[in-house]
């Protein structure tokens, strides 16, 4: 038992632990303060990650009954015809960022509200008569406001705190191509969708 001991108290032994308890300790504080390289490798999973999964952020033709959160399974149980958009840029629930939209023509926007919500963001809207409930497990959109945006540059808040606030769209002028530009302002990457209509 005692030659046991002095064989694991060697100078070589003890040269290992030191260094395998240094680099525990160092792992630790780098990957808790984000320090060289973890900042690397977390860009780099999240560039691999993107191309194998649907981006978090996508447009897609808007009808009803369809899911209308980019992560969640969340829909709209009344289904009015009176919300007339053609569009619904799906974001996650919980988004936090801004969305940015380049587009070559005046669009109409229409933004879901939730009770519960900060909904101050809206106040210069059009409220509308429109009836939805699009139900969560933590609140549910039950109003839907407008607002008509000149072509170029449109930053929208993602809404919350609780929920962030569904996007659809609607063309203005049906007889030319839309073409939007959406940009995702949630990645170290500016993630580019762009879609012709």
């Amino acid at each position: 038992m005692l030659n046991i001991f002095k064989k694991l108290c060697t100078k070589k032994v003890l040269i290992q632990f030191a260094l395998y308890f240094f680099f525990f300790i160092y792992g630790m504080i780098v990957y808790k303060n984000d320090y060289f390289p973890i900042n690397q490798f977390r860009a780099f999973r999240d560039t691999i990650t993107n191309i194998k999964n649907p981006p978090i952020i996508r447009l897609v033709d808007y009808h009803p009954g369809m899911f209308l959160f980019s992560d969640r399974k969340y829909f709209d149980t009344i289904k009015d015809t009176s919300l007339k958009a053609e569009y619904v840029i799906l974001i996650p629930r919980h988004h936090k960022k801004n969305i940015s939209i380049k587009t070559n023509q005046d669009i109409l926007i229409y933004r879901t509200i939730a009770k519960g919500n900060k909904n101050s963001i809206f106040n210069n809207w059009l409220r509308t008569d429109i009836n939805i409930n699009v139900e969560g497990i933590s609140i549910n959109h039950t109003k839907v406001v407008k607002k008509i945006f000149k072509k170029g540059e449109i930053i929208l808040e993602s809404g919350g705190p609780i929920s962030s606030s569904i996007i659809l769209l609607k063309r203005l002028n049906q007889n030319s191509k839309l073409t939007l530009k959406i940009f995702n302002q949630d990645s170290f990457l500016e993630k580019l969708l762009k879609k012709v209509i």
